[in-house]
């Protein structure tokens, strides 16, 4: 079943879909008072609401109902026309007004011409509406992990809508609409960015004052799955963008820092590559993601981050071309780039301070290649010129260099210096 607003009603089509969002499949079920309560995870069986059904056959995906033994897919409004016994166009306004959007028909039941209420959202509600349910089933659909969706929330970056996936719209530093998934490849923006007078903009992730690493693709699906591995929630310094769909990639503009794109494995994904790439204007590298998978977050479901730095490793490294016949692209590498050069080009710059503590990123620490003679003890554990603990249950014999802390001391820290290296010990010994 197909829906449809009918013909003489083809320009409430927009409306249409809002209605849908703001009375997604559960909610739906609810107001008419189907038999049964709806299940709360998608993927989860059931028998039908809208016929006999004594065994199991339905599930809910994507905000539809899936009835395996019919081979329908039933969205909200679908099964409004079911249950009510109309057709698409008879039940137009009824549902637009169940949906309380009633206001915007005129008295044919159409949708009136003329401004919407140019009202701005409000995400924090969105973004409170997330339940530790609805966190458990995105790491399952998408195979995040549960601390990266958490980490998600605490950074306001995902919110739901009317129980439908919904992510922030940014404009002079504040949310002003959502970008809200109705059902695969299906969206919409609530309010509409035409109605408020917003240009459409990336979805950023990340910091980009901090980062040296940005990763671009048109999904958001596939930033996160990145970013997830990456490990961008425990510290990691890298950015993503999405441009929310193949056709935004001419929105990427003073993308700063070493630039990785992310294409999907189809026709308007290498578009998306050729528009990022000339909007850029600066060597880029990009990142192939296995053909066997649509996108990187297919891929990303089973692969490690081990792949994924592999992968980093043998991006190919495209320089950038003229963008016009008679366009010349910047021969200037970005400000990173600049950077780089000014800090290591010159080998007169006096030698800097000796660093005894450094913190390094997780895929630093993966790629770490000791020097030779640096490590001495262990595999890495006591490394010449740096800094080591050695700890263990009391009396374990872990005082290295025969220096030992005194008795009567309780929970006792001194600093000694034996044979030139300066040790911190912490005693815990009994009076």
């Amino acid at each position: 079943m197909a829906s449809s607003v009918g013909k003489g009603a083809a320009m409430s089509g927009d409306l249409l879909q809002r209605a849908k969002a703001a009375l997604p499949i559960r909610a739906i079920w609810r107001k008419l008072n189907l038999p049964g309560d709806p299940p709360e995870r998608d993927g989860a069986k059931f028998c039908s609401p809208l016929r006999p059904d004594e065994h199991p056959n339905c599930t809910i995906k994507d905000d539809r109902i899936h009835d395996w033994a019919r081979n329908e897919r039933l969205d909200s409004f679908d099964v409004f026309q079911h249950v009510r016994g109309l057709n698409s166009k008879q039940a137009f306004p009824e549902f637009v007004n169940l949906a309380g959007l009633g206001h915007e028909l005129n008295k044919n039941g159409q949708n009136q011409q003329g401004p919407r209420s140019k009202q701005q959202i409000n995400w924090q509600t969105c973004v409170d509406a997330v339940s530790p349910l609805d966190l458990n089933q995105l790491s399952e659909w998408r195979v995040y992990s549960l601390e990266f969706c958490r980490w998600l929330i605490t950074q306001q970056l995902i919110g739901r809508y009317n129980e439908l996936w919904a992510f922030p719209v940014m404009h002079g530093g504040k949310v002003v609409s959502a970008h809200v998934r109705l059902g695969k490849n299906e969206w919409f923006f609530e309010p509409r960015l035409k109605e408020i007078g917003v240009p459409l903009s990336p979805l950023v992730i990340g910091n980009p004052a901090d980062a040296s690493k940005v990763f671009i693709s048109e999904s958001q699906w596939d930033v996160f799955a990145v970013l997830d591995r990456l490990g961008i929630n425990y510290g990691e310094e890298v950015v993503g963008i999405s441009t929310r769909s193949a056709g935004n990639g001419r929105l990427l503009k003073e993308v700063i820092g070493e630039i990785y794109l992310i294409p999907q494995n189809d026709q308007p994904g290498q578009k998306w590559l050729k528009d990022a790439q000339a909007t850029l204007g600066r060597p880029v590298k990009i990142i192939t993601v296995p053909k066997c998978h649509h996108d990187a977050n297919d891929w990303l479901r089973t692969a490690t981050a081990d792949d994924l730095l592999a992968a980093m490793k043998t991006a190919t490294v495209v320089e950038p071309t003229a963008t016009q016949e008679g366009d010349a692209v910047e021969s200037d590498g970005p400000p990173f780039a600049q950077k780089l050069e000014r800090d290591f080009a010159s080998e007169s710059t006096p030698e800097e301070p000796k660093v005894y503590i450094e913190f390094l990123k997780p895929s630093e620490i993966k790629a770490y290649q000791p020097a030779e003679g640096h490590v001495m003890v262990g595999n890495n554990h006591i490394v010449r010129g740096s800094v080591f603990v050695i700890a263990g249950p009391p009396w374990s014999r872990k005082e290295p260099i025969n220096c030992r802390p005194r008795r009567g001391w309780r929970n006792a820290v001194r600093m000694v210096r034996p044979k030139g290296s300066l040790q911190i010990q912490n005693a815990h010994c009994p009076e």
